[in-house]
């Protein structure tokens, strides 16, 4: 009985679409597996809107304590960094300083690492500029892919550390005409969705995960 907890923010949520977020269709695709009774699946979206790295590090232990189970194969997705790395104009500063954020990162992986042998990092997506990047004067926080960028560079180097799998969302994402796929410049939209899920799944069927 396999177990998937997939930790992120609003964008493993699926906030924005009006339609399932890739986290929920993928937990519908394994639905649709063969089950029995000794072998079924049970998935878990553990994406919360507004979530940072410090709120998935402060509640990490209590999410997989509730779920897991002994001899239970755990795979564990992590999608997390877009709110970490916003702007706040009026401090002056990230919500989560690069520093933090990889501190906080490395101590979650640590826990992952110990939960499971299945673990996948992914990169933030990027964002449309155009609607809410720092040459927009009248908004009070902003995100820049260039600023996505630094931070997903440290995904990538404990992803590499901790020899888990990573998913590079952003490229695979910046591949397409990905302004198209966005709602509001940082959630997707339907479309946007569908094509992350289909990212997703390939990836983990070519690693055999799922």
């Amino acid at each position: 009985m396999p177990k998937v907890m997939m930790f992120g923010d609003s964008i493993t949520y699926g906030c924005f679409a009006n339609a399932c977020g890739w986290a929920d269709k993928l937990k519908e695709h394994i639905g649709r597996k063969p089950m029995t009774m000794d072998k079924w699946w049970l998935v878990y979206n553990l994406g919360i809107p507004g979530d940072t790295t410090t709120g998935i590090l402060q509640r990490f232990k209590v999410e997989t304590d509730a779920r897991k189970s002994d001899g239970i194969n755990v795979i564990i997705t992590l999608a997390i960094g877009t709110n970490d790395a916003v702007y706040i104009r009026s401090e002056k500063s990230f919500r989560t300083p690069l520093p933090l954020f990889k501190k906080n990162l490395e101590k979650i992986a640590k826990m992952a690492g110990k939960l499971s042998k299945n673990v996948v990092l992914l990169t933030m997506p990027p964002v449309d500029e155009g609607l809410i990047g720092p040459k927009l004067p009248d908004i009070p926080r902003h995100l820049s892919n260039k600023d996505i960028e630094r931070y997903n560079k440290i995904t990538k180097t404990i992803a590499k550390k901790h020899k888990f799998y990573l998913l590079d969302m952003y490229n695979e994402l910046k591949k397409l005409n990905y302004k198209k796929l966005f709602s509001d410049g940082v959630h997707p939209n339907a479309l946007g969705y569908k094509k992350m899920f289909a990212i997703v799944k390939r990836h983990l069927r070519k690693k055999k995960i799922i």
